[in-house]
């Protein structure tokens, strides 16, 4: 909780009336525990989980993407396996007014980005994972670590 309270206050975020948590994952433990943590934070907030196709997110000031999937740290991100879905909430926020809390949850990792932001982030995303992949790829490290003749 901590943890989520800094990123939230570095990042600005005014406490927010609505908060919707998208359902991301069927584990059980993700919904209560994100639940608890926003309520702990801002009591008065409605909170509650949301379908990205409900449409109830772009109605929120604070919507929180839980990304609970494994990923080999700190090589490949978790989030890089999420764009599709992203870009597809950067998409259903529309000209959204509010915040969205990227959670890494297994890393216990958040970012904090503006609605408007999001789909800049998704793309910074897809930067950092191409340039992942190709500094992985051996013959450039070797191309690199050859001393020049």
């Amino acid at each position: 909780m901590i943890y989520l309270e800094h990123c939230l206050r570095q990042a600005r975020v005014p406490p927010p009336r609505v908060v919707r948590i998208l359902k991301t994952s069927d584990e059980a433990w993700v919904f209560p525990d994100l639940r608890a943590e926003m309520l702990d934070l801002f009591p008065q907030a409605d909170v509650r989980e949301a379908r990205l196709d409900d449409g109830s997110a772009s109605e929120a000031d604070l919507v929180v993407v839980p990304l609970v999937e494994g990923g080999d740290f700190p090589g490949q991100d978790v989030a890089y396996g999420a764009l599709p879905l992203l870009r597809a909430v950067a998409g259903s926020l529309g000209r959204s007014r509010g915040h969205v809390l990227v959670w890494r949850a297994r890393w216990r990792q958040a970012d904090v980005v503006p609605a408007a932001g999001l789909r800049a982030y998704a793309a910074r995303l897809a930067w950092e994972r191409r340039l992942s992949r190709r500094l992985a790829d051996p013959s450039l490290l070797r191309a690199l670590l050859e001393p020049r003749r």
